[in-house]
């Protein structure tokens, strides 16, 4: 008593041989690229902080016009989009981001934002975005979102081929 134990555990295993490749990474085994949008610092640390557990590469903006811009000038996976912010809102930035030129254009677009009603999430839909999620997050509701919103824009992607 008051002293603890300890315990060693022995678990037989083979050595396992790595193998170091110079090919380009399929999109599943890189890290994920995900621009965090929010006018609130609070809220995009949180978000970066929940992203990097899941071990996602961010990058963060201020306003829907420096989110545009860094869509045009990097290679995003998605876009985490808050809607009220000033200078230019999630709604007019994404559909800037969509009248881009090139694949920036097709980045896959979540709404995160305080607005939770139904009528929000058809406005955010209906302005390009892939997916909606209300305010305040969980990382499990976060999570799933996000794998919401990127098969949508897959699926938005195949109907813009096939059209």
């Amino acid at each position: 008593p008051g002293m603890g134990t300890t315990f060693t555990v022995e678990i037989p295993a083979e050595p396992v041989e790595i193998v170091q490749s110079d090919a380009p990474q399929p999109l599943e085994a890189r890290r994920m690229r995900i621009l965090v949008v929010d006018d609130h610092p609070l809220n995009r640390n949180l978000m970066r902080v929940m992203l990097e557990a899941a071990d996602c590469d961010t990058a963060e903006a201020c306003d829907g016009a420096e989110a545009v811009e860094a869509v045009a000038a990097g290679a995003f996976d998605l876009v985490l989009m808050d809607v009220r912010m000033p200078v230019m809102d999630g709604i007019a930035a994404t559909r800037a981001i969509r009248s881009l030129a090139g694949p920036a254009a097709d980045v896959a677009v979540l709404a995160v934002t305080a607005e939770a009603m139904p009528e929000d999430a058809a406005r955010c839909l209906a302005a390009g975005m892939d997916g909606h999620l209300a305010k305040p997050i969980t990382q499990a509701a976060l999570y799933a979102a996000i794998d919401t919103a990127l098969a949508a824009a897959s699926d938005r992607r195949d109907d813009a081929q096939a059209a």
